[in-house]
């Protein structure tokens, strides 16, 4: 099982390809390198955003449904079965990871645009945060309840129909 769920991960970071049609190619390898650098700057990265971002402090939580829900059964489980459900954590990891790199990404294009319109510092921060979110929210799905179609917030028989639905969903609306 946990096999699986690291292999999963892995395949999560292909999310980056996601935004690069967004923010483009050198803005989105700036920013990994940026934040990839060693953990300490993965860490900071990470809390900076969050800091600055509240969608992004609640989505580093609530990022993907199927991730969530795991992660909240763990405190309920006993054993072997947390366990189990901890091989997830790479998964939300990966995904916070991606997040991050194309908030940053958007974040700097954005501040760029600004500055050059002749904005404020203050201006070009808060309109900065918001192009940053969304443009996370339209490249790697939102995970939100409110933003899920109809099916997908059905019972755990649309959850098992519409797993995938998500992210062919957010690949669609970028097309």
């Amino acid at each position: 099982v946990f096999t699986y769920q690291l292999a999963s991960a892995l395949m999560n970071l292909t999310g980056v390809m996601s935004s690069l049609g967004r923010v483009g190619p050198l803005r989105m390898l700036s920013a990994m390198a940026s934040v990839t650098k060693n953990a300490a700057t993965l860490e900071w990265a990470g809390t900076w955003v969050q800091g600055k971002s509240k969608t992004m402090k609640i989505r580093a939580g609530n990022n993907v449904r199927e991730v969530s829900e795991a992660m909240r059964e763990i405190g309920h489980l006993s054993g072997l079965q947390k366990v189990i459900r901890f091989g997830y954590l790479p998964m939300q990891k990966v995904v916070q990871l991606v997040d991050t790199i194309t908030w940053i990404a958007a974040y700097r294009q954005s501040m760029e645009a600004n500055y050059q319109a002749g904005k404020t510092e203050e201006e070009a921060d808060a309109l900065a945060i918001a192009v940053a979110d969304q443009t996370v929210l339209d490249t790697q799905g939102s995970g939100r309840i409110g933003d899920l179609s109809a099916i997908q917030r059905g019972g755990e028989l649309s959850k098992v129909l519409t797993m995938f639905y998500g992210y062919f969903n957010v690949q669609a609306n970028l097309i």
